[in-house]
């Protein structure tokens, strides 16, 4: 029997097999050479991961068993077959194994006869793609071991051959696995797994601790990501003992903002981009770069790159001098909707997304024969994708996206440059009744007045403001002006269309 079968290839074998994995665990069964295969396939076949590892842990023979039976071939046929799918199915069990599971792992990878082999068989790239998700797993499952030494494993996921593959990959489940083993490779020690996992970063590619780093237009691998976005849970009781409150506000509130903006983006890119699916928006198939943009010499602009498109636009057909087509993109609203300015659009190639960008509207461009359109792209991932895709792809689509980014991108932008220090945050954000109020640090001396209006509230104002009439306030008109005077804020209360500096 081939090790390469890595389940059961019919029902009627099943409870064989299930038997005889039973009877190793018991010590019934010894395990020899020509019973390892079907002792782990075996293993495969038991209905619940859970259960199985249970059954492993509780067994005398289980460990060893596993431990024994994972060294006994070490071909790469093994490692892309039952040996990955033994995995696998061990890992399934993640989220409910805890400390049995990484027990039992522990014990497959030490002493490191498998895991070595297993190693060396992805960096030469002789894994499949199914085992090479297995490796990631495994990878990122070892880094987080709890009570136990992790550094020969952090030597493994900080080589730059393996870190590189798996972000590399053409499997989008296989780049989420590598971001998530940088990020826990560039986390400190003194966090804890739980915060690691659960905390902001390694998602993929353009998920980072510091929002400043995020790029406010997603990547293809986020919109793809099932994981949830990180957003503070307990937000208001982490300000209260952050050391850094301002940005921990301005991180809440940027990636809140940006999660709604992300909402219609995934709503809204899924339609154009199924096979046979109706969509009504502007779709450009055959684009490909001729060069970069960055405006005119008396205009400068933002870098972006140039797409040709490999057919005129409908609208334009039948225009054929050059200042009438510039002036029907300017000027008549069925060209001024083509492509409006900074309007968001997907690259993609065929159902796969390759990134997002927004349009810079540059009519002339657009007017040539054929069109020549101007995409700015916002982040590193995105711009390395983009400029690879194009090179390499044959076919490239340009579909628009009818989501107002537009709306969202300034105040993202803004929250990005003012991650540090807000005006008057401590009296707006962070005030509570027993906060001091500071004083108004005005340029101009206004405490005689102040200090006049504290001595006497029924003082005329005339002579301290040197007005033509007399002017006079009540006590509470008196206090508000004093607080405002004081105070850097201040709030004045009184009901619709009263004067609360009253005139004669």
């Amino acid at each position: 029997m081939s090790l390469m079968n890595s389940a059961p290839a019919n029902s009627s074998r099943v409870p064989k097999l299930k038997k005889r994995f039973l009877d190793v665990l018991s010590g019934s069964v010894k395990l020899d050479p020509r019973g390892t295969t079907l002792f782990l396939e075996g293993l495969c076949a038991q209905d619940d991961p859970a259960v199985c590892l249970d059954a492993i842990t509780e067994s005398a023979h289980g460990l060893s068993s596993i431990q024994s039976a994972m060294c006994f071939d070490l071909s790469v046929q093994f490692m892309n077959g039952l040996g990955s799918t033994v995995l696998g199915y061990l890992l399934r069990a993640s989220d409910v194994g805890g400390n049995a599971l990484d027990n039992l792992l522990f014990h497959v990878v030490e002493p490191p006869i498998f895991w070595d082999v297993f190693v060396r068989a992805f960096q030469q790239g002789a894994l499949n793609e199914d085992a090479q998700l297995v490796f990631a797993k495994m990878l990122s499952r070892l880094l987080t071991l709890q009570d136990r030494d992790t550094t020969p494993y952090r030597d493994v996921g900080a080589r730059p051959s393996i870190q590189e593959s798996l972000i590399a990959s053409s499997q989008h489940e296989i780049r989420e696995m590598g971001h998530l083993i940088k990020h826990i490779l560039s986390s400190t020690s003194s966090i804890t797994v739980y915060d690691v996992l659960n905390g902001p970063g390694g998602r993929h590619d353009n998920d980072f601790v510091d929002f400043c780093d995020i790029a406010i237009l997603p990547t293809a691998d986020e919109i793809l990501c099932q994981k949830p976005s990180f957003l503070r849970a307990t937000y208001g009781d982490e300000l209260e003992t952050s050391e850094t409150p301002i940005k921990d506000y301005m991180d809440n509130t940027f990636r809140m903002l940006r999660e709604d903006m992300l909402f219609d983006i995934r709503q809204e890119v899924q339609t154009p981009l199924q096979s046979g699916g109706k969509y009504r928006g502007l779709r450009v198939a055959g684009v490909c770069m001729v060069g970069v943009c960055t405006g005119t010499s008396d205009r400068k602009t933002r870098w972006g790159v140039k797409l040709r498109c490999d057919r005129d636009f409908w609208q334009l057909r039948g225009i054929k001098d050059e200042e009438d087509r510039i002036d029907f993109l300017k000027r008549d609203p069925r060209g001024s909707k083509i492509l409006r300015h900074q309007s968001l659009v997907c690259l993609a190639s065929g159902e796969d997304i390759i990134s997002f960008g927004s349009v810079n509207r540059v009519e002339e461009l657009l007017a040539s024969k054929p069109p020549v359109i101007v995409l700015q792209l916002d982040g590193d991932a995105n711009i390395c994708k983009t400029l690879t895709s194009l090179r390499m792809t044959q076919e490239v689509q340009l579909v628009q996206i009818d989501t107002a980014t537009f709306a969202f991108e300034p105040v993202l932008s803004a929250l990005k440059t003012r991650s540090t220090s807000i005006p008057l945050s401590e009296e707006i954000l962070f005030w509570n009744s027993e906060s001091p109020l500071k004083s108004c640090r005005s340029k101009i001396s206004l405490s005689h007045i102040a200090n006049a209006l504290i001595s006497d509230p029924s003082l005329e104002l005339n002579g301290l403001l040197d007005l033509p009439k007399r002017v006079s306030l009540d006590k509470a008109q008196a206090k508000s002006l004093v607080a405002g005077l004081q105070q850097r804020v201040s709030l004045i209360q009184g009901p619709p269309g009263e004067r609360l500096l009253s005139n004669s």
